[in-house]
């Protein structure tokens, strides 16, 4: 009886240990499953909430922890070459923006951008080259043909700019940013007559516009 007695017990007893390894195991299991599959944050997206909440420096590295994991597409290249520039890092900005021409954007509104940076920085061949592109890719983006229209004078090529200029303005409500740039140019190159006849046009179209307004009471 009491070998009996003690091998009941030694069963009760390795039974107890088996059971208790086993509840141990399964929670030891579910703690490395839950630390193996961490939840993912995904950086691009918190990047470009960021970005259109004002925050650039937070979606400055939200971006660049993005790409670290992926190969950036030319659009996340022109987005954190956007957040470069209203960080004022000019220099980064250009070097984005470029990457995203390589990988083959024709954004008109990126290669404006570019026409820009390279016009601050004082490289007005490079600023010329991609403000053409831009109006080309743009099919007559009236931003970039105002820009390119005022880097022709800032460098007093005057004739160039009126050039450009009445290839595209056809005098229409649409086109008002080209016109006043028009009559600014005519004002430049000290052609009144042509300044003022182009503004009153102007004003035809636009009555209520006070620029054109004002460029023909200083005429």
């Amino acid at each position: 009886m009491p070998r009996f007695n003690v091998y009941k017990k030694g069963i009760i007893v390795l039974a107890a240990a088996v059971i208790t390894g086993g509840i141990l195991w399964f929670a030891a299991g579910r703690s490395e499953q839950r630390q193996s599959a961490p939840e993912s944050v995904d950086h691009l997206e918190q990047a470009r909430n960021a970005s259109g909440t004002g925050d650039f420096a937070k979606a400055e590295e939200e971006y660049k922890k993005a790409f670290e994991t992926k190969v950036p597409t030319a659009k996340e290249w022109s987005e954190l070459a956007y957040v470069y520039q209203m960080e004022q890092k000019k220099s980064e900005a250009i070097s984005a923006y470029e990457s995203a021409v390589r990988d083959g954007t024709d954004n008109a509104g990126v290669l404006n951008n570019l026409g820009n940076l390279y016009r601050d920085a004082g490289h007005y061949d490079k600023a010329e080259d991609y403000y053409k592109k831009a109006v080309t890719a743009g099919r007559g983006f009236s931003a970039a043909i105002v820009n390119l229209s005022h880097l022709y004078n800032i460098q007093q090529k005057y004739d160039e700019s009126v050039r450009l200029l009445l290839e595209y303005y056809q005098g229409t409500a649409a086109q008002s940013e080209i016109g006043l740039q028009l009559i600014s140019t005519y004002r430049a190159m000290g052609d009144l007559t042509q300044a003022k006849k182009t503004a009153q046009a102007f004003l035809d179209l636009h009555p209520d516009n006070k620029q054109a307004a004002a460029i023909i009471s200083q005429l």
